[in-house]
């Protein structure tokens, strides 16, 4: 499997979009200048050590606070949807399964697989037409060192409800920095017909 890894092109846009919030993308930036200038020196198609995603959020939360580095999260999954790496996906995904959140969900882990590798197993499990759960199981110990790089795993799953034109919460239920394991629960409001 090898050593857990982010892929690079998702770490320029996320970075470049940190640059884009003016003075608090510059206090963010300075909090970890070497962060940025690592990313910035990878090759577009090439794969980083996950740990500089771990420090990209933890930059965030200081340079941000808690709440706005959350709610910059979601922005930034969300944003993601429209480039070249994500659209293909979300659209053969939609031409697939439609827009029905439960359904859609199914595909998470395989959105997970395409900015992560060597991060952990991901599955969901569908608990109602409303709600699924996703469980995390084998997280490597470069993701267990702290809470907040699943909590932002989580915010990125608001990006569902956006795509399937609903409103809904992504919220970690439970973690085990131990055993690497973690549950997040998606409740969203029922699409109507």
């Amino acid at each position: 499997m090898g050593p857990p890894k982010v892929q690079a092109t998702y770490m320029k846009q996320f970075a470049a979009r940190v640059k884009q919030l003016g003075a608090r993308g510059e206090a963010v930036v300075a909090g970890d200048p070497d962060l940025f200038e690592r990313i910035e020196a990878a090759s577009r198609l090439g794969w980083l050590p996950v740990e500089l995603n771990v420090r990209m959020i933890d930059a965030l939360i200081l340079g941000l606070g808690p709440r706005r580095a959350h709610d910059f999260q979601e922005e930034q999954i969300t944003s993601q949807l429209s480039t070249p790496l994500w659209s293909t996906f979300v659209e053969g995904g939609i031409r697939l399964l439609g827009l029905d959140p439960a359904v859609l969900s199914r595909w998470l882990p395989n959105a997970v697989g395409l900015i992560f590798r060597s991060c952990g197993t991901w599955t969901v499990e569908r608990q109602s037409e409303s709600h699924v759960t996703v469980h995390v199981r084998g997280l490597p110990p470069a993701l267990t060192g702290s809470s907040r790089w699943i909590e932002s795993v989580s915010g990125g799953f608001h990006a569902l409800f956006v795509l399937c034109r609903t409103t809904g919460e992504a919220h970690v239920a439970e973690q085990d920095l131990e055993t690497g394991t973690a549950r997040i629960e998606l409740h969203w409001k029922p699409v109507s017909d």
